[in-house]
């Protein structure tokens, strides 16, 4: 019998080797080799005997410290001397001794030999440019991702492939536009397949922002707002504006639902189905006076329908409905006058429609003296960290004043201003 085999036999009879067995046998994993302080306690007599040549503390307190290094050292004299203990462990533990480092190494490159694979069926597509960056940069549902592989690579392989095909099939433009049910049907056979909230529907909405380089969306119409932009549409009936004094047009021809609540001079509820049949929308004398509120949207047309100026009211913040309606008039030459709420809410409002519109959109009764003369006295203190992310300059100046006064401000107020300014600008 070799040495190794013989210290084997010797340790496995002597079961109290086995506690300090087990414990070598971590750190060994741990450190790549045999060598490092162990700490152990509650021993039985017969451990402490064993360690006691180590450290005394073990025989009289039944716990101590000692180095794996003068442990081996211990073992291999006489009868052990020379024996290889990295062997003795293996066979003892009935063990391959892969190291934790190894085992890291090994999955590693396991994990990475498993992306290859994908990649490799996928050059020059969409998904390759979404899951290397993924992968590489650590971010675009790099955790989603990462999680599923633990969980279950076959899924994750099944999963990958549906949004490589989704990314493959999608328009990536709003003039060619397919409801997600439809589109996760077309795909998958399941409408839900593509769900936002569930795995596919984030991980898919990780690999669009990819590509169009943009920041994960922060809420629900941001979703909306970039799946409208590449082919997408959620919540065509449910997402809605009100509208009043507007024509629409398909094919150069008017449409006849637009047209009758035009000429019964009736505020019309649009949805972005409705939207999505209309290539052309006209608003009278060239432009479109725009509100945050249904209140000032009524007030303002009933008060102005001798001279019928079209009018919409976004109902709150802005829906891709809302945007998808906008962009219309835009397109056919049109400008927006927008007027909101003088709070973090309104102002930001205010700014992202700024910034999409540029010069074709004006801010309309934005003044420091519009504010003063409707300020209320409800507190946006709590919220005006908002006010930090607002970028148009043009509405610097009532930001800091709205910060200062920590005071917000309500359009309801200004419902007469409103109808003068529009009356003057039809004249």
């Amino acid at each position: 019998m070799d040495k190794v085999n013989e210290a084997v036999e010797f340790l496995k009879k002597n079961k109290a080797y086995n506690k300090i067995l087990k414990e070598i046998l971590i750190k060994y994993k741990k450190l790549g080799k045999l060598s490092g302080m162990i700490c152990m306690e509650n021993l039985t007599s017969e451990e402490a005997m064993i360690l006691a040549p180590l450290n005394h503390n073990f025989f009289a307190e039944k716990k101590g410290k000692f180095s794996v290094k003068k442990f081996m050292d211990n073992f291999s004299k006489g009868r052990f001397e020379g024996v290889d203990f990295v062997e003795v462990l293996k066979v003892y533990f009935d063990d391959n001794l892969i190291t934790n480092k190894e085992k890291r190494d090994l999955e590693t490159e396991k994990r990475e030999k498993y992306f290859k694979t994908i990649l490799e069926q996928c050059e020059g597509t969409r998904f390759e440019i979404w899951l290397n960056r993924a992968l590489c940069e650590k971010k675009y549902g790099y955790k989603i991702i990462m999680k599923k592989y633990c969980e279950d690579k076959k899924v994750l392989k099944e999963i990958l492939m549906n949004i490589k095909k989704a990314l493959c099939h999608m328009s990536f433009s709003s003039d060619n536009i397919t409801p997600i049910a439809l589109f996760s049907s077309n795909i998958t056979k399941d409408s839900h397949y593509f769900d936002i909230g569930t795995v596919c529907g984030n991980l898919l909405m990780h690999a669009i922002c990819c590509i169009l380089d943009v920041a994960y969306p922060e809420n629900a119409e941001k979703i909306n707002e970039i799946l409208y932009s590449v082919g997408i549409m959620r919540d065509e009936l449910s997402n809605t504006t009100i509208t009043y004094g507007l024509k629409a047009y398909t094919d150069c021809k008017e449409h006849f639902g637009f047209k009758s609540f035009y000429d019964y001079k009736e505020p019309l509820i649009v949805s972005l189905k409705n939207l999505n049949k209309i290539d052309t929308v006209k608003v009278n004398n060239n432009r479109v006076f725009v509100f945050e509120n249904p209140t000032v949207l009524v007030g303002v047309m009933e008060k102005t329908k001798h001279i019928y100026p079209s009018l919409i009211c976004t109902s709150g913040q802005i829906n891709i409905c809302s945007l998808v309606l906008l962009d219309k008039i835009v397109r056919g030459g049109a400008v927006i006058y927008y007027s909101g709420d003088f709070d973090p809410e309104g102002l930001k409002i205010a700014d992202k429609l700024k910034r999409r519109y540029k010069d074709k959109l004006v801010l309309w009764r934005y003044s420091i003296e519009d504010y003063f003369n409707i300020k209320s006295s409800v507190s946006i203190k709590s919220r005006e960290s908002k006010l930090s992310s607002i970028e148009c300059e043009e509405l610097f100046e009532l930001r800091d004043i709205l910060i200062d006064e920590g005071k917000g401000g309500y359009q309801e107020l200004l419902i007469e201003e409103y109808v003068k300014d529009i009356i003057e600008l039809t004249d």
